[in-house]
């Protein structure tokens, strides 16, 4: 009886034993795992980050793939599409930005955007289209002064008109805009001309 209890205790130490010298790896192998301190770079795939104030949504950011590059300036990179969702405080949609590519410069406080880019606004029902267009988010004297440039063609949406321009210049929510040799196609129920 004594000699079977021995037994049992030994076996599960065997075990152990076996299943601590089995766990060793090669050197080479341990090298190719390890990650460099000095990375420069994350990657990312399918990211939503809803970015909150007080509970209240305020930004929703959903990418297929991000880059997050540190050197030598922070960027996120969104190489194969971009979706921004914007709130207000009641958290219903403001507006949203859409593109194919975006780099996003934190530092700067700075979205560029490219390649079949519309901006909403839907609150007014206003929407800019665009290939390339550039987000300056300021705060001066504590007055957000946020705006949107392109420089290549852009067209901007109402419910009953259409803007045309070879480049822009407008507040963020596209209430006042300017661009170079301007144009528009202004939709009308009817026309009445007096003679």
């Amino acid at each position: 009886m004594a000699f079977k209890l021995k037994y049992r205790k030994l076996i599960p130490a065997i075990f152990m034993v076996g299943i601590f010298f089995s766990c060793q790896n090669e050197i080479e192998h341990i090298n190719q795992v390890v990650i460099d301190d000095d990375a420069s770079h994350e990657t990312m795939d399918t990211v939503v980050s809803l970015i909150t104030d007080l509970g209240k949504s305020k930004v929703l950011l959903k990418a297929p793939k991000i880059n997050k590059i540190y050197e030598p300036i922070p960027e996120t990179h969104c190489p194969i599409g971009i979706e921004v969702i914007f709130y207000d405080s009641a958290d219903v949609i403001q507006g949203t930005l859409t593109a194919n590519r975006g780099i996003i410069m934190e530092t700067k406080n700075r979205i560029e955007v490219f390649n079949n880019v519309i901006l909403h606004n839907a609150e007014q029902q206003k929407t800019l289209f665009t290939e390339h267009l550039v987000w300056e988010q300021k705060r001066i004297k504590g007055k957000d002064s946020s705006y949107v440039k392109s420089d290549v063609p852009v067209r901007v949406t109402e419910p009953n008109n259409e803007y045309f321009a070879d480049d822009i210049f407008a507040d963020e929510k596209l209430n006042y805009y300017n661009g170079s040799n301007p144009r528009a196609k202004i939709l009308v129920d009817s026309l009445q001309i007096k003679k």
